[in-house]
């Protein structure tokens, strides 16, 4: 359970702001991204050695997750023969992106590389290809599952060295990476624990407002996982907890997403979480979030565009099996019965415990026949709930 006292937390002036031991708040990862190089010839690719970097520059500021490097300055390297620590030590940057595009065939391909500059390791290397179309639309793609997963790849990597930690010995960032890398472990364990790493970024920063948004999600896991017993004063956390978000700066697009999350108005749910969208458009759970809120609207058609965008974002992030259940719901609302049941057996092998998803698998299965499923499913909600 929440430790923080449930009177809200007064938000520090700016002036105290400015007085916070930056010791104990610590450092913001920093990132570069370089300019991309080109195989081969072509106008289309020589544009967007430069496009693509400058768009992924601008989509990670908007998200506020990291520091980033102006392109003024990150694009004056040659990345033949450069050496990480070369860019620690001029750019003062955590991490680095490079980036390559040629064209494969038909296909756009575009590989990518983040980099640890303190460790010289690759964090995560992928390589995109994506089939001929208008040269913006290539662009604007690219960039989304690019920085969607430079997004998800960060924080995993500043949690692992300090996961075992004890929160009293952690700065707010540090402490914050650790509580937000528990809470996608699932189990009311690891729940517990995330909290306590978050109460500690807030402790130290009451204006970090992506601590604060994660305490608000740790409440909404609770919420939903037991919607029947589930403590008024949890309910009334989650909302707290996103008003402070929200307080503590508006332009944070996790603050805009877990106050939708909070509401109890599906308009005014839905205004919020898009509005984390316009924030950050690659904001992959943002997507999945809105998904489910337009499903139990039957907006159907709109649940599947944006549980769509966010397995593109991000196919192996751990809200897939949440869009899974949005694109079943939505399949079985609309007719298409046999694929319904396909995306909800996929829903169903989730590897956590998830009372919305196993439901949502248990009925569609139900529904259509499928006793035996249907049973599975039916024992392993018992079994955890």
């Amino acid at each position: 359970a929440v430790a923080l006292d449930p009177t809200p937390i007064a938000l520090a002036e700016p002036t105290e702001r400015a007085g916070l031991q930056t010791d104990l708040v610590g450092s913001q990862p920093t990132i570069a991204v370089l300019e991309f190089t080109q195989d081969g010839d072509g106008e289309d690719l020589h544009g967007l050695t430069r496009a693509l970097p400058t768009d992924i520059i601008t989509e990670l500021a908007r998200f506020q997750l990291l520091r980033v490097i102006s392109g003024s300055s990150s694009f004056l390297f040659d990345q033949s023969n450069l050496r990480p620590q070369t860019l620690k030590s001029t750019l003062g940057c955590d991490y680095y992106l490079s980036g390559r595009v040629s064209l494969v065939g038909d296909n756009y391909s575009v590989f990518t590389e983040l980099v640890d500059t303190s460790e010289e390791a690759i964090v995560w290397a992928e390589q995109f290809e994506i089939e001929p179309r208008d040269i913006h639309s290539v662009r604007a793609e690219i960039v989304s599952r690019v920085v969607s997963r430079v997004q998800d790849k960060v924080p995993q990597n500043e949690a692992k060295p300090i996961q075992f930690y004890e929160p009293e010995s952690l700065t707010a960032w540090q402490a914050y990476h650790v509580g937000t890398s528990l809470i996608y472990r699932r189990g009311s364990e690891n729940i517990e624990r995330a909290q306590k790493y978050l109460e500690r970024s807030v402790t130290i920063d009451p204006t970090f407002s992506r601590a604060w948004a994660g305490l608000a999600h740790t409440n909404l896991i609770e919420v939903v996982n037991r919607p029947f017993d589930a403590s008024h004063d949890a309910k009334r956390r989650l909302m707290r907890f996103a008003e402070q978000a929200v307080e503590a700066s508006e332009d944070d697009p996790s603050a805009s997403l877990w106050l939708g999350r909070a509401m109890k108005s599906d308009g005014d749910a839905a205004y919020w979480i898009e509005r984390a969208i316009e924030l950050a458009p690659s904001y992959a759970l943002a997507h999945q979030q809105l998904g489910a809120t337009h499903v139990y609207q039957n907006n159907n058609s709109r649940a599947l565009d944006h549980a769509s965008a966010s397995l593109m974002l991000n196919p192996q992030g751990p809200e897939r099996y949440a869009n899974y259940t949005v694109i079943a719901l939505a399949q079985l609302k609309t007719g298409s019965y046999h694929t319904a049941i396909e995306w909800s057996k996929k829903a169903g092998k989730a590897p956590y415990n998830n009372l919305h998803i196993h439901l949502s698998a248990l009925f569609t299965n139900h529904w259509k026949g499928d006793m035996d499923e249907a049973s599975q499913i039916a024992d392993r909600i018992k079994s955890a709930f």
